[in-house]
């Protein structure tokens, strides 16, 4: 399937920062790309369909649908400090031609508020700024 694919879409959380667990969950683009690599297969286009903070890359209820807000006893980041980490991963994913996309996981589902980034000013700024 693979191998017929015009593009092969991944989820890359992780927590607390983004460059935390590198590789794990975050980046873990670059292992897929190695393992079909090691296979004589070649890596379609990568889109990374969800990206940010998700404390859920950790097991148990209390890391449920915390994202970059924090929640319960997980402490928020600030609007800058996720900025920070977004440049970073923003930076990474530049090192790399075959990740055509990235796109931050939350805007508009009040479901998912601790991960929302929609009406914060530094979080647009950044996106306007890197389009």
């Amino acid at each position: 399937a693979i191998q017929a694919a015009d593009a092969l879409s991944l989820h890359e959380y992780s927590a607390p920062r983004m460059w935390t667990n590198e590789t794990l969950h975050c980046l873990r683009y670059r292992r897929v790309a190695g393992i079909l690599a090691e296979l004589g297969v070649n890596c379609p286009p990568i889109i990374i369909g969800e990206t940010g903070i998700d404390w859920g890359v950790f097991e148990g209820a209390e890391y449920s649908k915390k994202g970059w807000r924090g929640g319960g006893s997980l402490l928020p980041l600030s609007p800058s400090e996720y900025v920070r980490d977004l440049d970073w991963y923003d930076k990474q994913l530049a090192q790399d031609p075959i990740v055509l996309a990235a796109f931050i996981f939350n805007i508009g589902f009040s479901d998912w508020w601790s991960f929302e980034i929609g009406g914060v000013p530094e979080i647009a700024d950044y996106i306007e700024a890197h389009l």
